[in-house]
C-alpha cells in the first residue's frame, strides 16, 4: 500500500525444474530427518552455536504478468475523502473570495455614494441655513415694515383727527367772526345812529340855548356811550 514503506519482494513462480528438484530431494530429506533424530539422542553442548550466513534479498525477477492492483485500505478512504472535502472547500472559498471581491466593489460604490451624499447634505444643510438667515433677516424688515406702517396709519389719524379739529375750529371761527361781523355792522349802525343824535343835539343846543336843549348831563353819557361804540367796533 501507499502507507506501508517496506518494500515487498515478489515470489518467482515455480518451473518443471525446480518441481523435478523437489521430488528428488525426498530421500535425502528424509535421511536428514533421521540423522536429526540420531543427533538429538545424543547429549547437545551449551558452548557450540551454529553461525548462520545473513540472508540477503535477490532482487525480484521480472514477471510478465502485471501484478494485481491492492485494494485501499480504511485510512486511503479517510484520507481521499478528506482530500476531496478540503477541495470543496477549496472551491467554495475561492467563490465566496469572487462574491466578496464583487461585494467590495459595491461597498466601494457605496462608500463613494455616500461620500456624495453626505457632501451634497453639508451643501443643502449650508443652503438651509443660509436660507433660515435671509428668512429671519427678511421677518424682521417684515415686523418693521409692519410696526413702521401702525405709526404712520397712527400718526395719520392724529393727523386726521387734528385736521378735523382744525377744521371744526374754523368752522367755529368762521361762524364766530361772521357772528361778529354782524355785530359790528349793527354798532357800526348804532354808532352812525347816535352820531346823528348827537349832531342833531348839538345843533338844538346852538339854536334854542340851555333851556330848550338837554342837560350837559345828557351829552356826556351819549359822548361815552359813542366812545364805547367806537371801541367795540375797533375790537
Amino acid at each position: 500500500s501507499p502507507c506501508d514503506p517496506s518494500p515487498r519482494v515478489l515470489q518467482p513462480t515455480r518451473t518443471g525444474s525446480s518441481a523435478a528438484s523437489s521430488g528428488t530431494a525426498g530421500p535425502s530429506g528424509s535421511a536428514s530427518a533421521s540423522g536429526g533424530e540420531m543427533s538429538s539422542s545424543e547429549p547437545s553442548t551449551p558452548a557450540q552455536t551454529p553461525l548462520v550466513a545473513p540472508v540477503i534479498p535477490t532482487p525480484a525477477l521480472a514477471s510478465p504478468v502485471a501484478p494485481p492492483m491492492p485494494s485501499p485500505t480504511k485510512e486511503e478512504e479517510n484520507l481521499r475523502a478528506q482530500v476531496r472535502d478540503l477541495e470543496e472547500k477549496l472551491e467554495t472559498l475561492k467563490i465566496k473570495r469572487n462574491e466578496d471581491k464583487a461585494k467590495l466593489k459595491e461597498l466601494e460604490k457605496y462608500k463613494i455614494q455616500l461620500e456624495q451624499v453626505q457632501e451634497w447634505k453639508s451643501k443643502m444643510q449650508e443652503q438651509q441655513a443660509d436660507l433660515q438667515k435671509r428668512l429671519k433677516e427678511a421677518k424682521k424688515e417684515a415686523k418693521d415694515a409692519l410696526e413702521a406702517k401702525e405709526r404712520y396709519m397712527e400718526e395719520m389719524a392724529d393727523t386726521a383727527d387734528a385736521i378735523e379739529m382744525a377744521t371744526l375750529d374754523k368752522e367755529m371761527a368762521e361762524e364766530r367772526a361772521e357772528s361778529l361781523q354782524q355785530e359790528v355792522d349793527s354798532l357800526k349802525e348804532k354808532v352812525e345812529y347816535l352820531t346823528m343824535d348827537l349832531e342833531i343835539l348839538k345843533h338844538e343846543i346852538e339854536e334854542k340855548g340851555s333851556d330848550g336843549a338837554a342837560s350837559s348831563y345828557q351829552v356826556k353819557q351819549l359822548e361815552e356811550q359813542n366812545a364805547r361804540l367806537k371801541e367795540a367796533l375797533v375790537r
